[in-house]
């Protein structure tokens, strides 16, 4: 059985390095672009206020991966948790 379910669009990728050995990594993040209103932008920093737009992370995780990773920015999937905890990505159609 799910218990949580959303649509996440891939907010950036970005190049990391694994600490204990050094070896190239990725880090995708996940959320969503949200519109800023006033509700919205009373809990922002002021260096956050430039923009009408504003990044809402919902996750992110690191892979380490040989091959073309799946993940494009701007692309959208539909993220999921289990009653176990086990989570799920699948690309959005």
């Amino acid at each position: 059985m799910t218990i949580f379910e959303k649509e996440v669009t891939v907010l950036g990728v970005a190049p990391a390095t694994e600490l204990a050995t050094g070896d190239p990594i990725s880090v995708v993040s996940l959320g969503e672009i949200l519109d800023k209103t006033p509700q919205i932008s009373a809990r922002l920093f002021p260096a956050q206020q430039e923009s009408n737009k504003i990044p809402a992370y919902w996750m992110a995780f690191w892979i380490k991966c040989d091959k073309e990773l799946p993940y494009r920015v701007g692309s959208k999937w539909k993220m999921s948790v289990s009653e176990s905890g086990a989570l799920n990505l699948v690309e959005s159609k």
